[in-house]
């Protein structure tokens, strides 16, 4: 298991159980990029958990719909949420300030990380209520 951003900029991530990425930029980053997750998905082949904060002004909500898209039409099993009002690194350095959203961040990965390979992923809302 990998988390963060790099998680989900490896090169066709094989071998792994799983990514965890919290709020990494999954757009390449200039025209061309070959580590952009919207170019590497195609290849994964484990389930992936993107994490993102709806303030996020790297990450726009275009951005992690066009990455799901791809996950699906690989046939990668996905969750992503996206925290609406919460900034990059809620989890970290906002923790108090977005408690709610980092509690279910947090829940979402221990489940992610205790389920059976072959087990289904959460129902993957666009968005925390």
């Amino acid at each position: 298991m990998v988390a963060g951003s790099r998680s989900t900029r490896r090169r066709a991530p094989r071998g792994l159980a799983g990514v965890v990425g919290f709020y990494g930029r999954v757009a390449e980053a200039e025209p061309g990029d070959p580590t952009a997750p919207l170019v590497q998905a195609p290849r994964y082949r484990c389930p992936v958990l993107g994490l993102f904060g709806g303030a996020d002004p790297a990450i726009t909500a275009e951005h992690v719909a066009a990455f799901r898209e791809v996950l699906d039409a690989g046939g990668i099993r996905n969750e992503l949420v996206v925290y609406q009002g919460a900034p990059h690194s809620f989890f970290d350095r906002a923790f108090t300030n977005y408690a709610r959203a980092s509690q279910d961040a947090w829940s979402r990965v221990l489940a992610f990380i205790h389920r059976d390979p072959g087990d289904e992923l959460q129902p993957r809302p666009g968005s925390l209520p």
